[in-house]
């Protein structure tokens, strides 16, 4: 530890890389994460913001893929189901 005179703090001063890791992760410990992939090889990692639930973009993009084949076939019939139906009333307004 030392003493900031201009800040009017202690100041915690690591002494080896460890050390510094650690604070750095006691520091930063809301983004402290698990990545929600079962199959991730590296589950532990450090979060740019605190929403984020995946370690990269490798494990987010199965589950990405996921949720928009879930989207897709609970919202996809309507969706493409309303396309048509304005598709035939721009059809019947031109001619």
């Amino acid at each position: 530890m030392r003493f900031n005179w201009r800040r009017g703090e202690l100041e915690y001063v690591p002494e080896n890389e460890l050390e510094e890791a650690v604070y750095a992760l006691f520091r930063n410990s809301s983004l402290a994460k698990v990545c929600e992939n079962p199959e991730c090889p590296a589950k532990y990692f450090v979060a740019q913001w605190k929403s984020q639930r995946y370690c990269g973009k490798d494990c987010a993009l199965v589950f990405q893929q996921q949720w928009k084949r879930n989207w897709w076939k609970e919202k996809g019939s309507e969706l493409r189901r309303e396309q048509r139906t304005k598709k035939g009333d721009l059809k019947r307004r031109k001619v």
